[in-house]
């Protein structure tokens, strides 16, 4: 999967006019109807919404645009229910967005796996800018701002449809009321919820903006009598979710409440232990590990805030977000292990069942309610000499903010020698936690490993089964997207350790395939499959040794493959499918078989899957692989292969950053989408190892190292090359790596265009469907599945042998040699 998917947002199914109305009611409470922008002469212009606006607080109203991204106060890529804002406000159910409204505007930005998702789910009012092909929200918002201080004498500006305009003689200032002074002294500013903006993010705001244009003011919106009572009315409900404390400092909450009248509760699903057969190190070892990097930096504490952090640090796992096994929670670490480590989270229960484990974590960890972290820090923060680590990505501001300022409230009348500052505070340095959970130790790659195969049995009998049911001829009920991929799940479920998906199944024939992180909504109004076109299935599962991912593009008709040609000209429809998905396949293949010096970032790989693509023409909005957790989040960093392109290196410079070293996991997962028609992927996961078995030992004559310097050998074979201890060829002590399959599926040979594949490609492909055959093969042996209950199917090891034979031996075809790998053209005349 090439990014996270859930559609479980409040925005989902949303109508066009609830979601127009929830629209004007945020900008009622944010903007009102007395909205003040500088104009062209010199005045300002007000904004008016109309009677029955709610009236704002003064802080509000000095606003000019509100800033909405799409993650919850631990920075997580999937989200509940509860925090999924940008869904609710704006109708967009993808995972990745970024949401600007000002009085007469609403943007949205995303990516290019969400453009066609977007432009078919945004409400009536709301503009989508394509990430890539526009300013960023970042560039725009400082274009705003300069616009503001700067207006043209020519400009004009307009509001929407629901508003009107009218210019004024800029007044005097006045000192009547706090409202009145905004008002009319201008400011431009951009508000924004502190809880979903982190420390780095809100730095560089600062840096971009300037610090008097944000606003991390809580949103307290004063309503009128009417809606004073609707509000009484709504907390008094039967209704357990209104019951529970409604926070109302986001204005997305506050239009949620007053508009849709529901009030969601934060998740507190039960905890369970991670024993140590799955995670390999005992949470006292990890502590421990923490607490001496705590040291080389000279801080009291840290916090931890991340919740996959949290869970690997602990060996505990949560369902508070679908499909991804975490919990709501802040853990506070201590470098003195006298004192226990602080779980801020709304249970007691820790695993105590497991009393018999040898290092329960309940005896590591004292648990608070989730609420109190704030207090806790402040308290600490009172005491000279207290200073705190914390990750800068994924800590909210609000921390940074009241941290501060308890800093300047208790230490305004200390001597300078004792007086705490922002360094109190130390972000210089990313916690390593990331670090060390990206890389797998033993137990958690052979983990990763045995999930894999136990998955690849259960989504091979999955294809057999599509097959079989498309080849019958049998007269049953047609089969929908959602259908399918139940049927999949269902066949996932009789694994071992099955604890659910890791992300919901994006299962979409044709047209619906070429929309990246399509998702059927529900099997009444979905898709029927149709066998002669593609059939895209990306879907996962969270095993309680593994996280998997992976794509299969299939093809279930009956039509006959001709032959490719040179310019991918084709006879027919199958044969353009044969050549879209080959160029993938050997972009995959690039990847799959490339060797990298260790510490290589990803990035720079990514060129080796779109090769093939670009050659033509072609190429895919997404990245080429992403991390992926041990029994965590299906989407795992901070390893990575993004598309290097301007925009990586502005919006996420880590990439650059991370280099890839052995037991990372990823995924390699290259693809092209036809707008309309079709897509195509092919998604394996796999695990970055050190490269050892170098095969040099045939070329005759080179250069050689030899200390620092080079000399001529006229045989550069293994007895001649230079070898470190590990015996394996070293350049100036640079290790090199490459990458290993944890996915064992067949491919789809009939999509398969051999003549478009060289030697070495065709040599991968049959060996990669030799290990499939050897590693699944115990699996169909052992189980037995002969039959289904119908008699449709048949599940034998024929089958999986009839699926990976060989593709043929021989030279790749003349297609491959000249027009995709650049070799010489043939001598031969045609």
């Amino acid at each position: 999967m090439t990014s996270s998917s859930a559609r479980h947002g409040a925005g989902k199914g949303a109508s066009s006019a609830r979601l127009e109305q929830r629209l004007l009611r945020f900008r009622q409470s944010m903007f009102n109807n007395s909205i003040t922008r500088k104009s062209a002469n010199g005045g300002v212009m007000t904004i008016n919404y109309g009677p029955g606006a709610p009236s704002p607080s003064p802080s509000s109203t000095s606003l000019n645009a509100y800033y909405i991204p799409h993650n919850d106060a631990h920075f997580s890529e999937y989200i509940c229910e509860r925090d999924e804002r940008l869904g609710y406000i704006s109708g967009f159910t993808g995972s990745a967005g970024t949401a600007v409204i000002t009085p007469d505007e609403a943007l949205l930005w995303t990516d290019g796996r969400y453009f066609l998702q977007a432009e078919d789910e945004l409400g009536k009012g709301w503009k989508l800018m394509k990430q890539g092909q526009c300013e960023t929200p970042r560039e725009w918002l400082v274009n705003k701002q300069k616009e503001f201080n700067n207006p043209s004498p020519t400009s004009t500006s307009t509001a929407s449809t629901s508003t009107s305009t009218s210019y004024k003689k800029k007044p005097q200032a006045s000192t009547s009321s706090a409202f009145t002074t905004s008002v009319h002294s201008p400011c431009w500013k951009v508000g924004m919820d502190p809880w979903l903006i982190s420390v780095k993010a809100a730095q560089k705001w600062e840096t971009d903006l300037g610090k008097e244009a944000l606003s991390f003011e809580g949103t307290h919106v004063t309503y009128n009598v009417q809606e004073s009572s609707n509000n009484k009315e709504l907390l008094t409900t039967s209704n357990p979710a209104l019951k529970s404390r409604v926070d109302v400092s986001n204005p997305v909450d506050s239009v949620r409440l007053f508009v849709d009248k529901e009030a969601i509760s934060r998740p507190k699903k039960p905890i369970r232990h991670q024993p140590l057969r799955f995670s390999g190190e005992t949470v006292s070892s990890k502590l421990a590990r923490l607490r001496e990097e705590m040291k080389s930096k000279d801080v009291s504490a840290c916090l931890v805030c991340a919740l996959d952090d949290i869970c690997w640090m602990l060996n505990l796992r949560g369902s508070d977000i679908p499909y991804n096994p975490v919990f709501f929670a802040f853990l506070l670490v201590f470098r003195d292990e006298t004192k226990l480590a602080r779980l801020y989270c709304d249970r007691t229960d820790l695993g105590r069942e497991h009393a018999d484990d040898e290092d329960p974590v309940w005896r590591q960890v004292e648990v608070k309610k989730y609420e109190h972290v704030e207090a806790d820090l402040k308290l600490l923060f009172s005491r000279v000499n207290f200073s705190l680590w914390v990750d800068e990505d994924s800590c909210p501001q609000r921390f940074k903010l009241i941290l501060l300022k308890e800093i300047i409230d208790n230490f305004s009348d200390a001597t300078s020698s004792s007086k705490p500052s922002d360094s109190a505070i130390y972000t210089k340095d990313p916690l390593p936690i990331k670090k060390w959970k990206s890389v797998k130790n033993d137990v958690e790659l052979e983990g990763m490993k045995q999930a894999h195969l136990r998955d690849g049995f259960a989504k091979t009998k999955y294809i057999m089964w599509l097959q079989d049911y498309y080849s019958s001829g049998s007269s049953a009920a047609p089969l929908t997207e959602v259908s399918a991929a139940s049927k999949l799940e269902q066949f996932r479920r009789e694994n071992e350790f099955f604890q659910g998906l890791s992300f919901p199944s994006i299962s979409g024939s044709g047209p619906n395939g070429s929309i990246v992180h399509y998702q059927p909504e529900q099997a009444s109004t979905c898709a029927v499959i149709d066998p002669e076109t593609l059939y895209l299935i990306d879907s996962g599962a969270q095993y309680s040794d593994g996280t998997t991912d992976v794509t299969r593009t299939l093809y279930l008709g009956k039509g006959s493959a001709g032959r490719c040609r040179k310019n991918l000209t084709c006879s027919s429809k199958l044969d353009a499918f044969r050549a879209h998905y080959t160029l993938v396949l050997k972009g995959h293949i690039a990847l799959a078989t490339s060797v990298f010096p260790e510490k290589t970032p990803g990035a720079a790989l990514d060129i080796l899957a779109r090769g093939p693509l670009w050659k033509f023409g072609l190429n895919y909005n997404h990245g080429t692989g992403h991390g992926v957790g041990s029994h965590l989040c299906v989407h795992e960093g901070p390893q990575g292969i993004p598309w290097l392109r301007s925009t990586l290196v502005q919006s996420a410079p880590s990439y650059l950053e991370v280099g890839l070293v052995p037991g990372m996991t990823l995924s390699n997962e290259p693809g092209y989408y036809r707008d309309g028609h079709y897509g195509i992927r092919i998604e394996n996961l796999v695990f970055v190892k050190r490269k050892t078995d170098f095969a040099i030992q045939d070329v005759k004559g080179g250069f050689c190292e030899e200390g620092s310097k080079e000399r001529w050998v006229d045989d550069i074979s293994s007895d001649s090359f230079p070898e470190s201890k590990e015996n394996r060829p070293v350049w100036r002590d640079q290790d090199y790596c490459c990458f290993e399959n944890l996915t064992f599926i067949p491919l789809d040979q009939r999509l398969i265009a051999k003549e478009m594949l060289n030697a070495e490609e065709i040599a991968y492909v049959d060996s990669y469907h030799e290990e499939v055959y050897e590693k699944l093969k115990p699996f169909f042996e052992k189980h037995l599945l002969n039959r289904e209950d119908t008699g449709t199917t048949s599940y034998t090891v024929a089958r999986l042998r009839e699926m990976t034979k060989p593709l043929g031996e021989g030279e790749g075809g003349a297609f491959a040699a000249d027009d995709v790998n650049g070799g010489a053209k043939r001598r031969k005349k045609e």
